[in-house]
């Protein structure tokens, strides 16, 4: 979430009025000692307790206290959609977002909904505009992968999530891993690599072993990056253009609720290895 909210105090595209950034910038410098609290977030059913979310008459999303680190209740009634065939799909990270900065803006002195219903919409339409979200077939709308780019000058590593269902596993790191700047060395054909000091991913897109649609075999997401690559004594810096590959073996639970992953692996698609420095 930092780096999301720092993202938008940075960039005149969040377009952020002056009183805006004063609230989003004590949101942000708060989250440390709101983290102190293990219990910040908890899930309850206003169906299952009746009144739990209702304020002003009116039933909510969630609710929280005034001061820094008191809990923040969400409504799991009210974070689902259904799909075609009436299977819940959990909202995505800009509505996730929307939803914490409105109740941590309760934290710090602001206490107008609307405000903090504005202020929450305008930074969670800001990353879905630096997000690519993409699942293998469009209707399998509880399974995919995103990336949220949290810079457009390739100078920060994006957060790149597989979904299944309700569950989210973080690659993030997995991507950062593997990726590699290629240099060819001025002295004879012998080549270098070294990991970017950034990397900006777009038009994710999955391929299948086998046929289309089929969920029996590896699936494939492959993804463009670019990649800021640094100085050196032997090699020149700049933008390099590749490719990276998320491979996984996924089967639909036996519960038809979500889906099982065996497997995850990420790799550069020009099968570059990371050479250690000398």
């Amino acid at each position: 979430m930092d780096s999301y909210l720092l993202s938008c105090l940075s960039s005149v595209s969040c377009q952020l009025d002056s009183r805006q950034r004063v609230v989003l910038q004590n949101i942000l410098n708060g989250l440390p000692s709101e983290r102190l609290n293990q219990n910040l977030i908890q899930f309850y059913s206003e169906s299952n307790y009746p009144g739990f979310f209702v304020i002003d008459s009116e039933v909510k999303v969630a609710k929280t206290g005034s001061t820094p680190g008191s809990p923040i209740y969400i409504n799991t009634d009210m974070i689902y959609t259904l799909d075609h065939i009436g299977y819940k799909v959990p909202i995505g990270i800009p509505e996730i977002l929307a939803i914490l900065i409105h109740e941590l803006g309760h934290h710090y002195g602001s206490e107008s909904h609307e405000f903090l219903d504005l202020l929450g919409v305008r930074v969670g339409m800001f990353i879905s505009q630096q997000s690519y979200m993409t699942a293998p077939l469009p209707w399998m709308r509880g399974f995919g992968i995103s990336a949220i780019n949290t810079s457009n000058d390739v100078t920060t590593f994006p957060d790149v999530m597989l979904f299944l269902g309700d569950e989210a596993i973080n690659i993030s790191e997995e991507v950062k891993k593997s990726a590699l700047c290629l240099y060819q060395l001025y002295f004879g054909a012998e080549t270098e690599t070294r990991r970017p000091t950034g990397i900006f991913m777009y038009n994710l897109h999955w391929s299948f072993a086998k046929q289309r649609g089929d969920l029996s075999s590896d699936l494939t997401m492959t993804a463009l990056v670019t990649y800021n690559c640094e100085y050196g004594l032997s090699y020149k810096s700049g933008r390099q253009e590749h490719s990276l590959m998320v491979r996984l073996k996924a089967r639909p639970s036996k519960t038809g609720v979500g889906y099982n992953v065996k497997r995850v692996m990420v790799e550069q698609k020009d099968g570059a290895t990371y050479t250690p420095r000398r």
